[in-house]
C-alpha cells in the first residue's frame, strides 16, 4: 500500500505490525520513510534511528533512509558520512549525486563541485549528477557553466518540455526580432526573473512577449 501511494492505508498496518514485532528494523525504516513523505520529519528521524539501532550496521536500505531524513533536517555532515559508507559497499551514481547535494546544502561549494565533477567523469550520462553539478555551480556564481549544465533539467522527468515551432534563441543578435519568454517552474521564478526582460529590449529585441500564468498575470 505504501509503494502504491496509499500512505493513509499503510500507516495503521505499520503500527499494528510494529506493535507485535517491535524489533523489525526494515518495518521501522519503512514507517520512517512514510512519515518523511508526510512531512513529519522529527518522527521520521526517530523511526530511522530505531531502524538503524536494530538493523545490521551496514544495511543499505536503512542507511539510505536515515541519510535521507538527516539531509532533510539539515544534518548534512551526518548524511554525507552515511552515504560514504554506502559507497564503500557498492558504487552507485545516485548516492554520489546525493553526497554532492548535501555538500552544497552545507555550503561546502568548492568541495561539492570537485566531488561532482569527479562523479560526472565516472558517470557522464547520469542525469542527477549533472543536475546537482548545475545547481552547485549556480549557487557558487558560475552562471555560464551552471546554466549550460542546467539544460539537463528537461531529462529529470519533473518538467515537461514544450513542443515549440519557433526556434530557441541561441544568444545571437536579435535585430528587431520578437522574443517569446515562457514560464517554466514556480510563480516566484517568474517574478524574480521578470526583471531581466528589459535587457532583451536593450539587446535589440523588437518586441518582448512574456507568457504568464493567471495568478501572476497582472
Amino acid at each position: 500500500m505504501h509503494g502504491a501511494g496509499d500512505r493513509a492505508g499503510a500507516l495503521p498496518l505499520y503500527l499494528a505490525w510494529l506493535a507485535a514485532r517491535p524489533d523489525d528494523a526494515r518495518m521501522w525504516s519503512g514507517l520512517g520513510a512514510l512519515l518523511r513523505a508526510e512531512g513529519h520529519l522529527e518522527q521520521a528521524l526517530r523511526a530511522q534511528r530505531r531502524a538503524h539501532a536494530l538493523a545490521p550496521p551496514d544495511d543499505p536500505a536503512v542507511l539510505n533512509n536515515l541519510a535521507n531524513i538527516l539531509a532533510d533536517l539539515g544534518r548534512n555532515a551526518e548524511a554525507v558520512a552515511l552515504r560514504r559508507r554506502l559507497l564503500a559497499q557498492r558504487p552507485d551514481p545516485t548516492t554520489e549525486a546525493m553526497i554532492g547535494k548535501a555538500l552544497r546544502a552545507d555550503d561546502r561549494l568548492d568541495e561539492a563541485v570537485t566531488w561532482l565533477r569527479a562523479a560526472r567523469a565516472r558517470h557522464p550520462d547520469h542525469v542527477e549528477i549533472r543536475m546537482q553539478l548545475a545547481l552547485t555551480l549556480l549557487t557558487r556564481g558560475d552562471y555560464a557553466e551552471g546554466f549550460a549544465h542546467y539544460a539537463v533539467r528537461w531529462q529529470t522527468g519533473e518538467l515537461t518540455p514544450r513542443a515549440m515551432t519557433m526556434p530557441k534563441w541561441d544568444g545571437a543578435p536579435l535585430e528587431g526580432r520578437r522574443v517569446l519568454v515562457m514560464p517554466e517552474q514556480g510563480f516566484g521564478d517568474t517574478v524574480a526573473f521578470a526583471r531581466f526582460l528589459p535587457l532583451l529590449r536593450r539587446r535589440g529585441a523588437g518586441r518582448v512577449i512574456l507568457s504568464a500564468k493567471a495568478p501572476v498575470l497582472r
